[in-house]
């Protein structure tokens, strides 16, 4: 069979890695430490390309995961809620301090919680892993119990990551979603390479909080350097398309993160790490502190299902 799926050690705990045997080109998950995408080789004309910069060891990944959030899976927010406060009905609500910086809370609930797997597909025209996570709604900053299921499929057309939220509340729920991979091109320094994201706003902040107002951001339409250039900067995307592309001009190759049908998201957020061997590029549902300006927030029922996704390729 072309596609296949194996469980191998990580530390005390397991990685999944979905793989396509004829191309050499695989995807690497935990499932125990927040169903992080680990590691993505692409190739290219015979020449193989790690994209993501992920976690060496589980000791590693265990000590950065709520510092570097490399691969989180944001929820029920994605970035920043500011001052970690918002109010439901009246009452107001105190999330976890997880930004040290700023004071804010920062990137969800369950960036380090423990997925499990839920199904394991291989065929000759993908492989396909799903992983489920119960929160159950009992604490009192966030009193919402949900399922929460990420789908990782890997095929010709690249992986596609799909982030689905449904909601066991009785009450009607609010929430947001994202991803956070950082890429590079086997640990390039970012100076070297190029962006494009097409026609997007920039969301104008103070303290990483958005002002509600909005800025035409003609850096990135087409593709321009990122030497010299520090980000930590949100964006709506304005196309209509949700893509973003990377180039190495060197190494003649750009990596495609692309929105899916039906998983559909608006939001963006850039940001380089102080090392520059990568860049973290953060698909949102909404923007910073959602939760109280509901910029992009969704409102759910119970039973309801929201889906949000990317597909990462290489060309």
């Amino acid at each position: 069979m072309r596609y296949t799926i194996e469980c191998l050690p990580f530390g005390t705990a397991e990685k999944v890695l979905l793989k396509d045997v004829f191309t050499g080109n695989y995807a690497c998950v935990l499932p125990e430490f927040g169903a992080k995408l680990n590691e993505l080789v692409l190739h290219k004309n015979n020449n193989a390309f790690s994209m993501i910069h992920g976690y060496r060891s589980a000791e590693e990944a265990s000590i950065l995961a709520l510092v570097d959030y490399r691969s989180a899976i944001l929820w029920p927010f994605p970035n920043r809620i500011q001052d970690g406060k918002y109010i439901i009905e009246g009452v107001e609500h105190q999330l976890p301090i997880h930004d040290n910086c700023n004071g804010h809370s920062l990137h969800g609930l369950i960036s380090a919680a423990v997925f499990e797997v839920e199904s394991a597909v291989c065929t000759n025209e993908y492989s396909a892993l799903s992983l489920v996570h119960h929160y159950a709604g009992t604490e009192g900053y966030y009193p919402f119990s949900a399922t929460i299921k990420v789908h990782y499929k890997l095929a010709d057309t690249g992986l596609s990551i799909i982030l689905e939220s449904i909601s066991n509340s009785s009450k009607t729920a609010f929430i947001g979603m994202g991803l956070h991979p950082y890429f590079s091109f086997n640990h390039t320094n970012v100076d070297d390479l190029e962006l494009q994201l097409g026609r997007v706003q920039r969301l104008e902040t103070e303290d990483m909080i958005p002002t509600g107002n909005l800025v035409i951001e003609n850096t990135f339409q087409d593709f321009h350097t990122l030497k010299d250039v520090n980000l930590d900067t949100g964006f709506i995307l304005t196309n209509g398309i949700n893509e973003i592309k990377l180039r190495s001009k060197s190494k003649d190759a750009t990596i495609v993160v692309q929105g899916l049908r039906g998983a559909e998201w608006q939001y963006l957020q850039l940001y380089t790490p102080k090392d520059r061997t990568s860049i973290a590029i953060e698909p949102m549902t909404c923007a910073a502190d959602s939760f109280n300006n509901e910029m992009g927030l969704k409102f759910v029922d119970a039973g309801d299902a929201y889906r949000m996704g990317i597909n990462i390729s290489i060309e």
